[in-house]
Formats: C-alpha cells, structure tokens, sequence
C-alpha cells in the first residue's frame, strides 16, 4: 500500500472517529466537624466537580446551633455555609444532594454529616486557681470537686443533646418521607419552543446542537394556586440541565430537563469532501505524469 493511501486512510478515520473523553464529577464538603463557641461562627464548603444540581442542608439541633442555609444550588462551582453557636451540645448538619448529576449525566446520591460542638471555653478556666504555701491542701480540694462538678455538667449536657439530636433525626426523617408522597403537580402545558422534548422515567431529555446557547422554556397551569420557577428563556451555555420548580399548598415538585448536546456533522462532511477531493487529484496526478512518461 502506497504512503498516500495510508495517510488518507488515518486522516479519514480520525474524522469518522474522535475521541471522546468523559469528566467524573460529584460533590464534596471541606470539613466533617466544627467546633465552635456560643455567638462564635465558623464556615465550611461544599464543592461541586464537574456537576450541577441542589444539595439540601438540614439541622438536627437549632437551638445548638444555627447554619446560614437549607439548601444550595452549585454548577461546577463552591458554596460557603456559616455555622453559628448557640448553646452548649452538639448538632447533626446533613449535605444531601437532593437532584445532582455530573456533566455525563450521572447521577450523584451523596449524604455527608458534619458534627458541631459547641463548648464553652470558660468550663475550663474555672478549675485554674492560686496555689498557697499555707492552704495548699485546702486549694487541693476546691480544684478536685469544681473538675467533678464540670465533668458531671459536661456529661448530663451530652446525653440531652444526644437524645435531642436523635428525636430531630427522626423527625427529619418522617418529613422527607411525607414529602415523597405529599402528591404531583401537573401541568397543563411544559415544552422547549422549537424542538422535541422526550419524557424517560419522570424525566425530560432535549436533543440540541451543541452551538446552541439558549433555549424558551415555557410552563403554565390553568390552576392559578400553581406556582411556576424558572421558565422562559434560559442560558444552557456549560449546563447539562435545566430545573423548573413547581410548587403548590407545601407541594413541591421539579420538571428536570436533561441536555443532551451533539455536535454538528457539517464540519467533518465538508473535511471528508476536502480530503476525497484532495486524493482523487493526487490520483490523477499521479496517473497523468505516468502517462507522460510512457509518451
């Protein structure tokens, strides 16, 4: 086989066939315990890597302490959550990612836990005293009974917290439970103008050429109680999803439209004409200083 012929052969299989690469991506939180002082405040971060989507962030213990937010919604990006104290005892923060999936459109069902302490630093300072020559055993005593009081205050403080944050658990627990069968909102009308949008699974998948940017949403109910977030028109440009959040009497549900972006054939057909083209001559060629030759 000729060198020409190779080389045609790797450059039109290199067009029929490029490379497809594809990016793992989740969510991550920066820390898994705070430790904090009443009215102090500490953050942490919660991280989304090649994905997109909402976390819900629950308190097992408000009145321990208190976060700044009870969800959040990341595309590739990072979040800071503030932790604040309140009272002496520990809480349960919880990251769940409610409706996350990467950019390959998968999935993600993560649940972190972040255990706060809230200690007050004062408990300690109170068992330093003065030691004197003359009442030293005296001084002994005090110490020994103030750390016994401590100790005992410390330990009856935890175990209220812990049956507190337990009770909170379960609550926790019960109410996404009800919230899953509270019920769906239909509505009367949901589709993208100008293309064809398919339903998988509870779910709506888009087909769309990868140049385009943007898209019109458009949702209604004739049920005026219905409220609608999020339609009309919406930038898709490094988004592989789009959430609509419908909500009515404490009834939420979410219409999740999943991109699918697909490059355009007309670049490699025009190349693989060019490339044929190119041979064709280069065969003529060929063939017409052969014939010259034997003239």
């Amino acid at each position: 086989m000729s060198s020409i012929k190779r080389i045609s052969i790797i450059i039109i299989l290199s067009l029929l066939f490029p490379a497809i690469v594809n990016a793992a991506g989740g969510i991550s939180v920066s820390t898994r315990s705070v430790n904090v002082e009443p009215n102090g405040s500490k953050s942490f971060t919660i991280s989304a890597s090649n994905a997109a989507g909402r976390v819900d962030i629950t308190n097992s213990n408000p009145s321990v302490a208190t976060i700044s937010s009870s969800s959040e919604f990341l595309d590739n990006n990072s979040v800071s959550v503030t932790v604040t104290g309140k009272s002496v005892g520990t809480a349960i923060i919880k990251v769940i990612t409610t409706d996350v999936a990467t950019y390959d459109l998968e999935e993600v069902r993560t649940t972190y836990t972040i255990t706060v302490t809230v200690s007050n630093p004062s408990t300690t300072k109170q068992t330093t005293t003065t030691t004197t020559t003359t009442n030293r055993k005296t001084t002994t005593r005090k110490t020994t009974t103030l750390n016994s009081i401590t100790t005992s205050t410390i330990m009856n403080t935890t175990t209220t917290s812990y049956a507190e944050t337990t009770s909170a658990i379960l609550e926790t627990t019960k109410n996404i439970q009800n919230n899953k069968i509270n019920g769906t909102i239909k509505l009367d009308e949901f589709r993208v103008i100008g293309y064809d949008l398919k339903e998988e699974n509870g779910k709506y998948i888009l087909n769309i050429d990868d140049k385009v940017d943007e898209i019109y949403v458009l949702a209604s109910s004739k049920d005026k109680s219905v409220s609608i977030n999020g339609y009309g028109i919406i930038d898709i440009k490094n988004k592989n999803r789009v959430v609509i959040e419908v909500s009515k009497n404490e009834i939420n549900n979410k219409y999740i439209i999943q991109i699918q972006k697909k490059k355009s054939n007309t670049p490699y057909i025009i190349a693989m004409l060019i490339v044929i083209i190119v041979i064709l001559l280069s065969y003529i060629l060929i063939d017409w200083k052969k014939s010259k030759n034997y003239r």
